[in-house]
């Protein structure tokens, strides 16, 4: 399993990112505390797809007097909206350093790493043995592009 950041990793991620588009530290520092804060970001979702897992989109509840049934899970809303959060920094991130890249320039940078990473981290499952094969049907944990 993957360890938990503790927050400075996405910031580092970030300005390697837009440092191998090109922008200088001078450019760089002009936004650093928007770096650090979309970093946070970043790390906070890595760490909520830990905790999230494989669990399930929908969950079943039972209030009593008849009142059952299934609704999306909290986890669904809340990675949601941390997830908006960060594109909205990115967003922000990339007007004040300028037009000299586009947003997909810098999410197509990000998604290629993220890509290694979870082939990395499947590897590591397959090799490991993890998975019990119990009930693959269910549905997981939100998918990462």
């Amino acid at each position: 399993m993957a360890k938990r950041r503790s927050g400075a990793r996405g910031a580092s991620r970030i300005r390697t990112s837009l440092r191998n588009l090109g922008l200088s530290d001078e450019e760089l520092s002009a936004a650093d505390e928007l770096i650090e804060n979309v970093g946070f970001i970043e790390d906070r979702l890595f760490n909520a797809r830990l905790e999230i897992g494989d669990a399930p989109i929908f969950e079943t509840y039972d209030h009593g007097g008849g009142q059952r049934g299934t609704k999306k899970a909290a986890w669904v809303e809340a990675y949601s909206r941390l997830y908006a959060s960060y594109i909205t920094g990115l967003k922000s991130l990339l007007e004040r350093l300028g037009d000299k890249h586009s947003a997909a320039e810098v999410a197509h940078s990000d998604v290629k790493s993220r890509l290694q990473a979870l082939r990395d981290a499947e590897k590591k499952r397959g090799e490991s043995g993890a998975g019990d094969g119990e009930d693959d049907q269910t549905q997981s944990g939100p998918e990462v592009a």
